[in-house]
């Protein structure tokens, strides 16, 4: 249950976040590229200090990281699958 809470939260916020379970002091957001059946196909991942990016500046940090696996999946010929309440 609790797995599906955070998977359906990553999916309408479309990147997720990793922090410190791999390695420690490091974070990782990633956004997902599709293809052209809306199957997760790639990830564009960036991988910081912890201590340089507090949690807050994540969304903004999210940002290209989105738009480059958008791009991605443009270029795979894919699509995002449909999310209720998301905007692509």
């Amino acid at each position: 249950r609790d797995l599906r809470r955070v998977l359906a939260e990553e999916s309408r916020q479309g990147w997720s976040v990793e922090d410190g379970h791999i390695t420690e002091g490091l974070t990782s957001i990633a956004a997902c590229a599709f293809d052209h059946t809306g199957h997760p196909t790639a990830a564009i991942t960036v991988t910081f200090r912890h201590e340089s990016h507090p949690p807050e500046t994540w969304p903004t940090l999210a940002t290209p990281i989105r738009q480059a696996a958008k791009t991605l999946t443009t270029r795979l010929t894919g699509r995002p699958p449909h999310t209720p309440g998301v905007t692509p």
